[in-house]
């Protein structure tokens, strides 16, 4: 990870250190950008960007948790990756291929609404 401006880790239970660019991010390592932006690069050209006042962490390796704040981010087209944004989770998807043509009668696009 690189930081610039106020980018702190969580070393105990709500004690919190100064981030020295460039910082190593192990899994279950929580960040918190106060008044600073840090930008992660990931495997594969993924790159995420994290706004200032924003706190997150990786749950497993590819698993990244938002618990507030904002981000950009880059995918690679082929790279599964899936972002937890408080109950919200955001989950790439990829074109559904077929190896032969449907059948006509499988063809019919449908539609339904789902109301809260």
């Amino acid at each position: 990870m690189v930081s610039r401006g106020g980018v702190k880790f969580e070393v105990n239970k709500n004690s919190w250190e100064k981030v020295e660019s460039p910082f190593p991010i192990f899994q279950g390592m929580r960040i918190r950008t106060e008044k600073g932006e840090a930008v992660l690069a990931l495997a594969e050209k993924t790159r995420i960007e994290i706004g200032s006042d924003s706190l997150f962490y990786f749950d497993q390796r590819d698993q990244f948790n938002l618990l507030q704040g904002m981000i950009n981010f880059r995918i690679q087209s082929d790279i599964p990756l899936r972002f937890n944004v408080g109950n919200l989770r955001i989950v790439k998807s990829y074109p559904f291929r077929l190896r032969k043509p449907l059948p006509l009668r499988w063809r019919k696009i449908k539609s339904s609404r789902v109301r809260s």
